[in-house]
């Protein structure tokens, strides 16, 4: 089957058009453009909880060892208040803070001397050792260190938004511990905590 002349002129035509290239291109990049966009989002909105949480437990240890010889379970509540308005405006559901007394001894060995957290109770027994590790420097002998620690489960906006689409998408555990030695006395004693 032979083309006729003005079939080739035509197919020639068409071929130099290019009207729509532009749109075409944009749709094909698209889709890199918006897991860019989204991408970065996410990780921006990661980095500011991360931020925050940081920001609770230096803050909530430092008060603790800013208070005096005697800390109160009343105090530390209020302490917990305020570290829920410092996550703002990320949900606090899955904040947890926890301040811990540990009394080191003659033999820098650390012994959990109080401890009481966001949910009112005691997670660690007095006496027992603590399950997080001090780093070495600050293993002074005959000394007391106050423990902040604050945790976050974080889950990405988008990846919840999606999880019909991707179910493997998981939230992301964050945690940050923070030491301080009193400031206003040798030791922190919490007479009504556990």
């Amino acid at each position: 089957m032979r083309r006729s002349k003005f079939e080739w002129t035509k197919l020639g035509t068409f071929s130099r058009d290019r009207k729509g290239v532009a749109a075409v291109e944009f749709a094909l990049i698209l889709p890199l453009l918006l897991i860019m966009l989204i991408g970065m989002a996410e990780t921006t909105e990661g980095l500011s909880v991360n931020r925050k949480l940081n920001q609770i437990a230096s803050t909530m240890s430092d008060l603790a060892a800013q208070k005096g010889e005697t800390i109160r379970k009343n105090d530390l509540r209020a302490y917990f208040k305020g570290a829920n308005s410092l996550m703002s405006p990320h949900p606090t559901t899955s904040l947890y803070v926890v301040l811990v007394g540990i009394q080191l001894d003659d033999k820098a060995v650390a012994k959990v001397a109080w401890s009481y957290d966001s949910k009112n109770s005691a997670p660690y027994s007095k006496g027992s050792k603590p399950s997080f590790t001090i780093p070495d420097e600050l293993k002074v002998k005959d000394s007391f260190l106050i423990v902040g620690r604050a945790e976050y489960n974080y889950k990405p906006t988008f990846a919840s938004l999606a999880q019909t689409i991707m179910p493997r998408a998981k939230s992301i555990e964050m945690e940050e511990t923070y030491f301080f030695y009193p400031r206003q006395a040798d030791e922190v004693e919490c007479p009504d905590c556990s």
